[in-house]
């Protein structure tokens, strides 16, 4: 078969797989080589600057004659620098890219001159998606006109208008709005929306209970400063199919919404709401107390099979228990169905808790997120409430174990554990070893680990001895005998990483398959850190970590060898001095404080920033 002769199907997917430079002079093989290459070639533009947007909407540019031969072929149009274009200029793109399907509209600004007085939005009614960001856009009726836009674009399934919340003037939808727009959109799948609510009258509370589903919206993201929470039974109603919900207000008014009560009441009488929605991301930030309740209230308790839950109460850092009645409530609503949950304030609570008090048991739960909530968690009760749990990450918070814990338990199914600006006990770490033997991946990040040492010897003894790690990553982590300590008297700057050179789970599968061959002896390998911490003005620290040669090593190995014999001695010339500089070259100048020691198993790859 000759090269021409190829069906156009093919020639379309080669064109797609070609890079750019070539394509052009595959265009010019033959003539059955031109239109799908040239396509190709022409699928998509981006425009970053107001020279490119005027070269190409000038009728006289040389560049505008091939636009206009071949925009046809265009499918995705971007704007994307810092420029802005008129409404005329608008309407020159139309005429040349008569069928674009993607449409994204987002650092370039749509001029509030002439808004809508020349361009033609039906000559892209192609369009199937539409992405617009509106933070400059100043005209008057702007809700009206956009909806009229929207009459224009009958094949849309996605919509993003976005308006960031922190401008003054924002669109505001009313509930006829929200019924006029899918009138027009009828094929809608997707909806993002950066646009108040308006209060909802006593007409609209009428109509709520007869308006016509949009059955085709599975998603749907509205961000408003407005927090009238009866609009959330009318979305129950409008969109039945819904599969993923993205709900933010941001109200800093310190009145509180006068129709709560009637919000909760008009939920709880749709039985059957929201019963495909399985992904919720909630976000309340600037509100009264009480008003991030209240979302809460009207969506739980309910029956709806949440599997992924993101909740950001933006909270006060007085505000702990509201943080806790928030949990309280979910866990009553979906612990159940949870497969994921994502939890993260804004501001870190002056008054910690112990977050794993307010779980309820949640046997599916494979991913756990929390952050910036100054919380503990309890490991031990955390894996006994979620026993499918794989993978925990925690930020500014405690991971502890509880007064109750026990190693003597089955093992659990966690694999990845990452910490982050965190406080771990070294009793933790112990129970990580003898309870988490599926870990492959632990992460200490900027993270402090408090235990106690033994006295004779200085040591804090870390045994994770029964861990095989594919990755322990050792970033920015402080050792110390005490939580909070001012002038760092209770630091171990030393470290000590021991781990096997070979892999024994490894070893022993071969070992099952009869050989001649000895198999090597097992060595441990040693890594010996010393480490500088510092604190800075955010409460949180930075540290330095130096690697000890093999000189170096030994001479401190030689030191805590026989540590009670040496202690009158070394305690007069190594006694702790807070206005020592910590360096790689004075290292010796703290040793007397002690050390740590964490002894793992097999560790394939270890990250340690020195």
């Amino acid at each position: 078969m000759l090269a021409s002769d190829l069906p156009c199907e093919i020639l379309i997917n080669i064109a797609n797989l070609v890079s750019f430079k070539d394509k052009s002079p595959c265009s010019l093989t033959c003539k059955a080589w031109q239109a799908p290459f040239q396509e190709a070639m022409l699928n998509e533009i981006v425009i970053y600057d107001q020279k490119q947007l005027e070269e190409i909407c000038d009728e006289f540019i040389t560049n505008d004659i091939v636009y206009q031969k071949n925009g046809q072929y265009m499918r995705y149009l971007y704007l994307y620098g810092e420029f802005q274009a008129s409404d005329e200029q608008l309407h020159i793109l139309q005429q040349h890219f008569r069928n674009i399907k993607y449409l994204y509209v987002k650092q370039a600004r749509i001029s509030n001159f002439n808004f809508g007085a020349t361009a033609n939005w039906r000559l892209w009614d192609a369009l199937v998606e539409l992405q617009i960001v509106l933070d400059d856009v100043r005209i008057e009726n702007a809700e009206r006109k956009f909806l009229d836009i929207m009459s224009c674009l009958p094949r849309l399934k996605r919509l993003e208008l976005i308006r960031h919340t922190w401008l003054p003037v924002r669109l505001r939808f009313t509930l006829e709005d929200f019924e006029t727009l899918h009138e027009h959109l009828p094929q809608l799948k997707n909806l993002s929306l950066s646009t108040d609510l308006t209060v909802l009258s006593a007409v609209d509370m009428i109509h709520i209970t007869d308006v016509s589903p949009a059955k085709g919206l599975v998603f749907f993201d509205i961000d408003s400063k407005t927090t009238d929470f009866r609009w959330l039974s009318y979305f129950a109603r409008k969109y039945p199919a819904l599969h993923t919900l993205r709900w933010a207000t941001c109200n800093n008014e310190i009145t509180l919404d006068e129709h709560q009560d009637e919000a909760v009441a008009l939920f709880k009488a749709i039985p059957t709401g929201f019963q495909n929605l399985r992904i919720a991301s909630i976000r309340s930030e600037e509100c009264p107390k009480g008003e991030h309740l209240i979302f809460w209230r009207s969506f739980c308790p309910s029956n709806i099979p949440i599997k992924h839950l993101t909740c950001r109460p933006y909270l006060s850092k007085n505000t702990p228990e509201v943080f806790e009645e928030i949990i309280k409530t979910c866990m009553r609503s979906f612990s159940k169905t949870l497969e994921s949950l994502s939890i993260k304030c804004r501001f870190i609570f002056n008054t910690p808790f112990t977050i794993t008090n307010s779980f309820n048991h949640c046997p599916r739960l494979v991913y756990l997120r929390i952050g910036y909530c100054n919380t503990s968690i309890e490991l031990d009760v955390l894996l006994e409430l979620c026993a499918s749990l794989t993978n925990l990450r925690l930020s500014r918070g405690r991971l502890l174990v509880s007064s109750t814990a026990s190693k003597n338990v089955s093992m659990c199914k966690l694999r990845v554990v990452e910490i982050h600006r965190s406080t771990v006990s070294a009793e933790t770490l112990d129970y990580i070893s003898s309870r988490c033997k599926k870990l492959d991946d632990i992460q200490l990040k900027n993270t402090k680990v408090i235990g106690s040492i033994f006295q004779n010897t200085r040591s804090l003894f870390i045994d994770m001895s029964g861990t095989r790690f594919e990755r322990f990553c050792f970033e920015n982590v402080w050792f110390s005998t005490l939580e909070d300590d001012e002038n760092g008297s209770s630091n171990l700057n030393l470290i000590v990483i021991s781990h096997p050179t070979i892999d024994q789970q490894t070893t022993d599968t071969l070992n099952t398959i009869p050989s001649e061959k000895v198999s090597p002896k097992n060595t441990i390998e040693y890594t010996w850190l010393y480490s500088s911490y510092k604190k800075d003005n955010n409460n949180s620290w930075s540290s330095v970590n130096w690697r000890l040669s093999k000189g170096q090593a030994n001479w401190a190995r030689k030191y805590f060898r026989n540590f009670e014999l040496k202690r009158t001695l070394a305690g007069t010339k190594y006694s702790f001095d807070s206005t020592v500089e910590i360096t790689g070259e004075n290292w010796k100048e703290h040793l007397f404080n002690g050390f740590t020691t964490l002894k793992c198993g097999y560790i394939a790859n270890l990250d340690v920033a020195a």
